[in-house]
C-alpha cells in the first residue's frame, strides 16, 4: 500500500490553504506544489504554517494534517475534547500525535483505531487557535 505524502500551507498571496508537494528552497522561501487542471503549479506559502498529511482522516472523510485541531469525545463519556495534532521527533519517540493529551501511548493512533471515540476536524493552529482556549 502506498502512503499518500502531502503537505499544505498558507499562501503569501492570499491567504489560502495550499495542498500538494513540499519545496524549500536555500534562500528561505517555502513553496506547495500541486496540479490544477493538469498543470504544475507552484504556490509561495509562509512556512511557519507548512503541516503534514498524517495519512488519517476524520469521520467525514477530511484529511487531518500536523497543526489541525480534533474534536473528539469517547463514546461512553457525553463531554469533548480539543487539541492539535502535531508531530514529535525527539527522543526515539516519532509519530504524529496530540498536544497535551490525557493518553498513555499515542493519542492520535488511539482514538482513530480503537474505534471507542468520535473525532472531527474543526480547525486549525494558525485559522483558530481560539479552538484549544479552556473555558470553565
Amino acid at each position: 500500500m502506498n502512503r499518500e505524502i502531502l503537505f499544505r500551507g498558507k499562501r503569501w498571496d492570499n491567504g489560502k490553504w495550499a495542498t500538494g508537494d513540499l519545496l524549500q528552497y536555500q534562500d528561505g522561501r517555502t513553496e506547495i506544489h500541486s496540479y490544477v487542471e493538469g498543470c504544475r503549479q507552484a504556490d509561495e506559502v509562509d512556512h511557519r504554517t507548512i503541516g503534514q498529511y498524517t495519512g488519517l482522516q476524520d469521520k467525514t472523510g477530511v484529511k487531518i494534517f500536523e497543526g489541525d485541531i480534533l474534536r473528539f469525545r469517547n463514546l461512553y463519556d457525553e463531554e469533548y475534547e480539543t487539541a492539535a495534532v502535531v508531530w514529535y521527533g525527539e527522543s526515539g519517540y516519532t509519530a504524529f500525535d496530540l498536544k497535551e493529551h490525557q493518553f498513555e501511548c499515542n493519542g492520535l493512533a488511539y482514538i482513530v483505531q480503537s474505534g471507542d471515540y468520535e473525532y472531527k476536524v474543526i480547525g486549525n493552529i494558525h485559522d483558530n487557535p481560539e479552538l484549544l482556549e479552556v473555558t470553565p
